[in-house]
């Protein structure tokens, strides 16, 4: 229950003195009894009934003075306790909580991200959202069968003021797929409510933010390298990051998700570098140092990598890890033998960017952007690019990709000598994007931290 407390506990800081379950209200000199602006009353309490379980009692009420509507309270919670009332449902913030802590003992919810995602979002949904000097009210107090569309909708009103316009929009305020995500998490919620109590799915109908004008990646920022920039860019990292080297490559080479190079093992009882077959396991991912045993799509496949990237591998377990790191099972352990953090390489990758003259960000997560780039030059199928990089989709490939202007005109110059009926010559052989390094001389330039 300790979720459940948390949650509402949030709410309660956040609510005192605001507009409670749809009313504005005063508390009274009662517990559990506000008076309604207009008049009226509305009363909340909890008991036990005789199994155990603790109820809600929540009525609007009218006619009453402050007493009279506290003795109807205290009426409500002796007859629960007595087994004559009838249950009502739980409140959002109780049953948010417990639906957590189901998913998490089902594992339902697997990744440390997934968990923490959750966690922050239904922080916003029961407790509300502070943005600046305003506040969204939440719905941590209402009774879960009495939420409707309509105060979804009147949420959506009430944040629409505060949706950014593009990613470098400094105003205070939210992404669009931030705001959706949020969405997302509410239906899963409002179909186990609709199961749970027989209800209509008051998230039936509801449609997300808009996002057609949002483009987390621009031409300006692409967060992706040209694959003319590739050489130049492991070249640098070999000389400055010596350490990073190797997991950089594979990153650019494979298109894999750094949660699942991080926790890929070069020895132990399950290596997933099978060395004699020039051959990596993809089995498991990892954040914040709490592992899964899937990927995550939940796909778990095999790469057969050139032997020059092998070679690559070799170099770095031969001359890039302590001992510490030699006596760990991972490849690309941090300076104690652990996982390396998730931002292992970002002073790196700001460093060698800055280094070359990039004039854009290059991020961990661009190198599988980059991937998908390198791929279409070498004329790699995309079933076969697909099984490498593990997208699940056609759509997601094309996400991950950027086109750029050269290989337009050049697929339309191939299109053109079609047409004129001329041969297209095709070659499927991936360039080799680094010579094996050789073994670095003096002192590592930039040596990483534990992490």
């Amino acid at each position: 229950m300790r979720i459940v407390w948390e949650l509402h506990n949030q709410m309660e800081t956040k609510m005192k003195n605001q507009k409670l379950w749809g009313y504005m209200l005063t508390k009274t000199q009662y517990p559990g009894t506000y008076r309604k602006k207009g008049g009226g009353h509305v009363v909340r309490g909890r008991a036990k009934d005789p199994s155990g379980a603790q109820q809600l009692i929540f009525k609007p009420l009218e006619g009453m003075t402050d007493l009279e509507a506290h003795q109807w309270l205290q009426t409500q919670k002796q007859e629960v306790r007595s087994g004559f009332l009838k249950p009502v449902a739980k409140l959002f913030s109780e049953f948010t909580g417990e639906l957590l802590e189901r998913k998490l003992a089902r594992r339902d919810i697997q990744s440390a991200a997934s968990e923490d995602k959750w966690r922050n979002t239904l922080t916003h949904w029961v407790a509300g959202t502070e943005i600046g000097d305003h506040y969204i009210q939440g719905f941590g107090d209402y009774p879960v069968t009495e939420l409707r569309a309509v105060h979804i909708e009147r949420w959506k009103d009430a944040i629409a003021p505060f949706l950014k316009e593009s990613p470098g929009d400094e105003m205070e305020g939210y992404a669009p797929n931030t705001l959706n995500s949020w969405l997302r998490v509410l239906r899963v919620v409002s179909r186990a409510i609709a199961r749970e109590y027989e209800t209509r799915n008051f998230m039936e109908g509801l449609t997300n933010f808009d996002t057609s004008t949002w483009q987390t990646y621009t031409e300006a920022e692409p967060n992706a390298l040209k694959p003319d920039d590739v050489p130049r860019f492991l070249e640098a990292m070999k000389e400055r990051w010596p350490q990073h080297y190797a997991i950089s490559l594979l990153g650019l080479t494979t298109g894999i998700r750094p949660s699942t190079l991080r926790p890929l093992r070069r020895q132990g009882t399950e290596p997933d570098v099978i060395w004699l077959e020039s051959r990596i396991k993809l089995t498991r991912s990892e954040t914040r140092g709490k592992v899964m045993r899937k990927t995550k799509t939940g796909i778990k496949y095999s790469i057969h990598l050139p032997h020059e990237v092998m070679e690559i591998l070799t170099w770095h377990q031969t001359t890039q890890l302590n001992d510490d790191q030699k006596a760990s099972e991972l490849l690309f352990p941090n300076d104690f033998g652990g996982f390396r953090s998730g931002s292992v390489l970002t002073k790196p990758f700001r460093d060698v960017a800055k280094h070359i003259g990039l004039k854009q960000d290059f991020t961990a997560r661009g190198m599988r952007r980059t991937f998908q780039d390198l791929a279409r030059k070498a004329q790699v199928e995309a079933l076969v690019q697909r099984s490498i990089c593990g997208h699940a989709t056609d759509k997601m490939q094309e996400y991950y990709s950027t086109v750029g202007p050269e290989e337009q005109r050049d697929s339309l110059t191939r299109v053109f000598r079609v047409i004129q009926g001329g041969n297209v010559p095709v070659s499927t052989k991936l360039a080799s994007l680094a010579s094996p390094p050789t073994e670095p001389s003096g002192q590592k330039g930039g040596q990483s931290q534990a992490s």
